[in-house]
């Protein structure tokens, strides 16, 4: 019984349980401070490493994008380079192929016949003037003429004589058109 008996005033015993409360609210106090700061010390970690990590995700990106926008320009470049070569390789396929068909034509007639002019009508029609110094060379052009339109000389479509003319002082002179396959 003695243990239950409490031998101090009632004042006392009032300030012995606010000393109680207020050093249990202490230490509370003490531990939500410490809770808190240590949750806003985690926060302000986590954001700064983060932000760490955005801006370098951003250099990251800044470079690849810089590097994107120069291959972007040579690649532009590029296509253009290969479309003008595409636009020269037709000129140039063009010109190879008015290349053979004026080879073909020189090589029509035999090596007396002069060919003096040679025009261009459209892509495949050809005119010639064409001059010899012999009359006997003037039956191997007409013989040339009849088989282009035979069909037996390849590479060509048809032929007319056009103008035939002789003149005492520099022979005889034609005019033949020729139409190419």
């Amino acid at each position: 019984m003695s243990s239950d008996l409490n031998l101090l005033p009632s004042q006392a015993k009032f300030r012995a349980k606010r000393m109680r409360l207020r050093a249990k609210i202490t230490n509370f106090l003490w531990i939500f401070v410490g809770v808190w700061i240590s949750v806003v010390i985690l926060v302000m970690g986590i954001f700064l490493i983060l932000n760490l990590v955005a801006s370098q995700t951003n250099k990251n990106y800044q470079k690849d994008l810089n590097q994107y926008k120069v291959l972007l320009g040579s690649m532009s470049v590029n296509q253009k380079v290969k479309y003008q070569a595409k636009v020269v390789g037709k000129v140039l396929e063009s010109r190879f192929k008015y290349g053979d068909v004026i080879e073909q034509i020189n090589n029509l007639f035999y090596i007396e016949v002069n060919m003096d002019n040679m025009e261009i009508k459209s892509k495949n029609d050809f005119v010639i003037n064409g001059s010899m110094v012999n009359g006997e060379n003037m039956d191997s052009v007409e013989e040339t003429v009849g088989e282009i339109n035979q069909g037996l000389v390849d590479g060509f479509e048809s032929a007319k004589l056009n103008a035939v003319k002789f003149d005492p002082k520099f022979g005889w002179s034609f005019v033949v058109e020729v139409m190419t396959k």
